[in-house]
């Protein structure tokens, strides 16, 4: 590999090494690199480094050593200086992009708590760039995507920060975002499982009633709704889910009394207005 034709490379060489020397400098200052590229980069121009210069350093400063031992000898000790210093640069890479990825997370949590979560979605996302594995930075961003109402999203973060992290708080997130988005069998799914982690909460089993009332199984529905509607007979969630069911059975007495004791506990309660007017309305 020393003994190409250097005289008639130089110039290439030359403008190949300066192009990625300034690729790897703009990467670093729009922060636009990935560990691959950088890697890919670094073996690039080590392989050129070696092409164009490796036989006049290596004479230069072993001009005196003229036996094959010494020489190759020479090589190696050079090669090991540029493979060396590749290696603290790259190191000084993965260093900038761990704290760029803290900066970033602990930036996007200081939005996320003040209920800022376009800001948090920002930062987040940022922070996953620098270090695509953080589960604490996909966890902050799930639940930033699901309380924006960004329910696709939502579900496309907590399903890959799945992979790093089984909290059971992605269950929630993707049972509520699966019905959201009118997919209530897996939202159903993932609403059993946050219920056996998150034992005894009556708005997951609410949540889980609503996936049987969109699956058509009003039935069951019915069963998890008298249940909580025993233990809190003023929960307003409940109240709307069980006039759902009895407008479906066709109990519309009972439906119009549980519609108008919804506007005695929450008097701007657009769903009960709504059924009420509409009901009057056809009948």
């Amino acid at each position: 590999i020393f003994y190409l034709k250097l005289k008639r490379r130089d110039l290439l060489h030359a403008g190949i090494i300066a192009a990625i020397t300034g690729m790897l400098f703009n990467a670093l200052f729009t922060n636009s690199f990935h560990q691959t590229e950088v890697l890919v980069i670094l073996t690039v121009l080590i392989s050129i480094l070696f092409m164009t210069d490796a036989k006049v350093i290596t004479i230069k400063f072993f001009q005196n050593l003229r036996t094959d031992f010494k020489f190759v000898f020479a090589v190696f000790l050079f090669s090991f200086i540029l493979m060396t210093c590749m290696m603290l640069i790259l190191f000084s890479f993965e260093f900038n992009r761990h704290y760029k990825s803290q900066l970033k997370l602990k930036s996007g949590i200081y939005f996320y708590k003040a209920k800022m979560f376009s800001g948090a979605e920002r930062e987040l996302t940022e922070s996953l760039i620098y270090n695509p594995g953080n589960a604490i930075s996909h966890l902050y961003l799930a639940t930033a995507f699901f309380n924006n109402e960004k329910h696709f999203l939502a579900i496309e973060t907590a399903l890959e920060g799945l992979k790093y992290l089984g909290h059971p708080q992605y269950e929630y997130i993707l049972g509520i975002s699966y019905l959201r988005t009118g997919e209530p069998l897996k939202a159903l799914e993932h609403l059993e499982r946050a219920r056996v982690l998150f034992r005894n909460n009556r708005k997951i089993e609410l949540d889980i009633a609503k996936a049987y009332c969109d699956l058509g199984r009003f039935e069951k529905a019915k069963e998890i709704v008298l249940k909580v509607y025993e233990e809190d007979p003023e929960n307003v969630l409940c109240l709307m889910l069980y006039a759902l069911i009895l407008e479906q059975e066709g109990n519309y007495e009972s439906m119009i009394k549980i519609l108008q004791k919804i506007l005695l506990l929450e008097p701007t309660n657009i769903y009960a207005s709504k059924k009420l007017f509409d009901f009057r309305q056809n009948h």
